[in-house]
């Protein structure tokens, strides 16, 4: 074996295998390039590593003499040329539908290309290209708000704006600056973002975005108003059906707001004036004004018994009360009457002038003067406690229907607000209809176009002819037409206050 080759090593090779992967061979130790016998085992047991260092080989030597033997741990890179960026794609172009905009969802495919030779015995042989998927980088990417992609290595790529082709040159140019070697990046829509329409149409919302779309075809898909004929009769018919409805609810809320209300100020009488009584028995009828009336005094019966029953009972308790403090009053002097008369007996008896027996029986009447006068305290304290709680219970009666009463004039209030927004939405609904009809009549409509780019919004005023693009807000709009119908109606002027 000549002097300077050496056995490439399993561990060795799995160095030379590796770097070269990634762009780069690393020749381990003194092994001279010159050694054909290391290049044709090399060639012969690992035909792709051989390839790519043949290829280093033919460059060196086309460089000029070739040295003796490469220093140990001599790192020799492999540069792969970065295309750059095409000139049309350097300068924003016109706004069109095949550039991408926030929403949308990229399939992006990465096809890396290496080459390797199947010449036999120690010659060059054919130079073969391999091209394989890189799967670790391929994947779905959608495109955030900001108008970027979040890529493996890359970061944060702006594409917005940018056509396929343009984001394929980026993405290529980007990674081989990283990888150093040779990449090919391919770009398709998987999914755009929808199109928004709203405005005197019969189902504005979103809209799926396709290929040549117009603002026409928009307004077609979503159902334009003007239709015409028995269906937008039988539409208005449905309509004033239900805005009749949601008026009947509405009185019917206002007519038990005023019964709660009167509850809570303790009337008898519904809180409303003559003229809304009169309407609403004319719309409900007057069994439902009789019944809200009932309903009312019976509440006002119920919660008057409970509070007489607490009141009559505090009451009593009072009389008794006071009545116990007299007798402990009683008892107090009674007590002190006699502890002054034992006294006075003992202070006899110890000057011999009464006797032991008169002393004892006045020591048993102070005696049960105190028992007395302690009964009648104890006595006295449980009134006490019992009149602190039947004030207490008609305190909390009191207290517990107020806070009833709130609750439910809060729910009325609530319920009143939700079928107020019911009936502006029909009305509205019925606004765009009788819009349709104006279509017919002449009336031309206004288009707006909000279009995201990536300098902003921007608000262009369209034709119906003009193409939509992928993520567009489209509003159409009737010059000198109100959208939203008033909530009352002619018929109610003069006659009612409740549905303003």
């Amino acid at each position: 074996m000549p002097e300077g080759s050496r056995r490439l090593s399993t561990s060795r090779l799995l160095r030379v295998a590796a770097l070269v992967a990634g762009g780069f061979v690393l020749v381990v130790g003194a092994t001279r390039f010159a050694d054909e016998g290391f290049l044709q085992r090399l060639r012969a047991d690992y035909p792709l590593v051989f390839g790519r260092v043949e290829t280093l080989l033919d460059t060196r030597r086309a460089a000029g003499p070739v040295e003796p033997a490469i220093r140990p741990e001599e790192v020799v890179a492999l540069t792969v040329e970065r295309p750059g960026l095409p000139a049309n794609c350097l300068e924003p172009g016109p706004a069109r539908a095949s550039l991408a905009v926030p929403g949308d969802r990229l399939r992006i495919r990465y096809f890396e290309k290496g080459g390797f030779s199947t010449g036999e015995g120690g010659g060059a042989g054919a130079a073969q290209t391999l091209v394989f998927e890189r799967l670790d980088l391929s994947g779905t990417y959608e495109v955030a708000s900001d108008g970027s992609l979040a890529l493996p290595l890359l970061g944060r790529l702006p594409v917005q704006g940018r056509e396929l082709v343009c984001i394929e040159a980026a993405l290529a140019d980007g990674y081989i600056g990283i990888l150093n070697a040779p990449l090919d990046a391919t770009v398709s829509f998987e999914s755009r973002p929808p199109v928004v329409l709203r405005g005197p149409v019969r189902a504005p919302g979103t809209y799926g975005w396709t290929e040549g779309l117009t603002v026409a075809r928009l307004i077609a898909s979503a159902g334009s108003a003007a239709m015409g004929g028995y269906d937008s009769l039988g539409r208005r018919v449905e309509l004033e059906a239900r805005v009749r409805e949601l008026r009947d609810r509405m009185l019917g809320v206002a007519l038990e707001r005023a019964r709660t209300e009167a509850a809570i100020e303790r009337q008898r009488a519904l809180k409303l004036p003559a003229s809304e009584l009169d309407y609403m028995g004319v719309e409900l009828g007057l069994r439902r004004i009789e019944g809200e009336t009932q309903a009312l005094v019976a509440e006002l019966d119920a919660f008057e018994a409970i509070e007489s029953r607490w009141q009559t009972e505090v009451a009593d308790l009072g009389r008794r009360l006071a009545e116990m403090r007299r007798h402990h009053q009683i008892a107090q002097e009674q007590l002190e009457v006699l502890r002054q008369r034992r006294e006075e007996l003992s202070d006899l008896s110890g000057r011999g002038v009464t006797t032991a027996a008169r002393l004892d029986a006045a020591t048993l009447n102070l005696m049960g003067s105190e028992r007395a006068m302690l009964e009648t305290f104890d006595a006295l304290l449980a009134l006490e406690s019992q009149l602190n709680i039947a004030r207490l219970s008609l305190e909390q009666a009191r207290t517990d229907r107020s806070r009833r009463l709130a609750a439910e004039l809060r729910e009325e209030a609530e319920e009143e607000n939700l079928l107020k927004g019911q009936l502006r939405a029909v009305q509205a609904e019925i606004a765009r209809v009788d819009l349709g009809d104006g279509l017919v009549e002449g009336f031309v409509p206004v288009v707006e176009i909000e279009r995201p780019g990536p300098e902003g919004v921007r608000r262009i005023q369209a034709a119906p002819e003009d193409e939509v693009f992928p993520a567009d807000l489209v509003t159409i709009s009737i010059p000198g037409r109100d959208l939203v119908m008033p909530v009352r109606s002619s018929e109610d002027d003069g006659r009612s206050s409740l549905l303003r």
